[in-house]
């Protein structure tokens, strides 16, 4: 797709500004060396990854060696730290599962009967169809239920339309609660309205975008991390297409970072392009890579669980695009 490549031709309108971000794009600057750091403090987070689409391109494979480690810190606002499986059963933390958003395919969580039925009791006189008809959500699915509109608008008990749906539970127990929210509402968590030139104005400099399986990209969307939150400077950038790509890139921290709690998850270690990345990988999350370059912080967000995603070597190769 020639969408990517007229982009990256022409996103900023001032000449002199673009023909220095490109060059930096490009690899044409030079990446200073990082070592294996090691710190850390605490923090849970979940973040919704959307997995986008990219072709093939060749390139050269170079063997990456991954080793453990105790820890993910590359500068940013959180360390990563491995914790026991069963952590948000033990710390009593509610986790939300998505079973339905507007627009988007969940065909993949499939839910056992006994799940299904507590979520029909909670969704009880919650769901209808646009002529006001209450509406049963979930259909048989090969080794369960889905969630299926069935080509139906939904809308709440007020008359205004359901954009996505979650059920909140202590992970792999019986759905506490449901937390309903509107188009609307969805409407705006998915918009990446801002331009390259917006997001790296925010940042205070420029930053990497990949620059290999391009073919099939469209150009990026961004959003901004509302600086409130602890002084942090974030840009969450989205690659459309399918398979695809989601990542942020952060200004590396000035004070102490917050832990962010991995469950179950397995932490190590390479250098790629002279650089430490880090590699998170467990079964609910699937893979999270994150490195340093030129005083940012980057977590690109691989979704392992999709039949269409990167494999391991091209996830490498996407970050070596970025590094060098």
């Amino acid at each position: 797709m020639k969408a990517y490549k007229d982009y990256m031709d022409s996103f900023s309108p001032d000449e002199k500004w673009q023909n220095d971000t490109i060059k930096k794009l490009q690899g044409m600057s030079t990446g200073s060396k990082k070592s294996f750091a090691h710190k850390g403090l605490r923090m849970a987070a979940m973040i919704a990854v959307m997995c986008l689409a990219l072709g093939i391109t060749a390139y050269a494979v170079i063997n990456v060696v991954w080793a453990p480690a105790e820890e993910a810190d590359t500068g940013g606002s959180w360390v990563m730290v491995p914790v026991e499986e069963d952590y948000y059963e033990r710390e009593g933390m509610l986790i939300g599962t998505g079973i339905y958003v507007k627009g988007f395919d969940l065909s993949q969580n499939v839910l056992d009967e006994e799940t299904a039925q507590a979520l029909r009791e909670l969704l009880e006189g919650k769901v209808f169809t646009e002529d006001g008809e209450p509406f049963d959500l979930f259909v048989h699915a090969p080794g369960g239920y889905i969630a299926d509109d069935r080509g139906y608008a939904l809308y709440g008990a007020d008359g205004v339309e359901i954009g996505s749906i979650y059920y909140d539970s202590i992970i792999r127990s019986k759905p506490i609660s449901i937390d309903i929210s509107t188009a609307a509402q969805v409407e705006e968590l998915y918009a990446f309205p801002y331009s390259y030139e917006d997001a790296a104005k925010f940042l205070g400099q420029d930053f990497r975008l990949p620059a290999v399986y391009t073919e099939s990209l469209s150009p990026p969307g961004f959003k901004m991390q509302d600086e409130s939150y602890r002084g942090r400077y974030a840009v969450y950038v989205s690659l459309g297409g399918e398979p695809g790509m989601y990542f942020f890139v952060e200004r590396n921290r000035s004070g102490e970072p917050d832990e962010w709690a991995a469950p179950g998850a397995a932490i190590t270690e390479a250098l790629i392009a002279d650089t430490a990345v880090y590699k998170i990988s467990d079964d609910i999350a699937g893979n999270r890579y994150t490195w340093e370059n030129d005083g940012l912080t980057y977590m690109f967000f691989q979704s392992t669980g999709s039949p269409a995603c990167f494999t391991d070597e091209q996830c490498e190769d996407i970050i070596r695009s970025m590094i060098e």
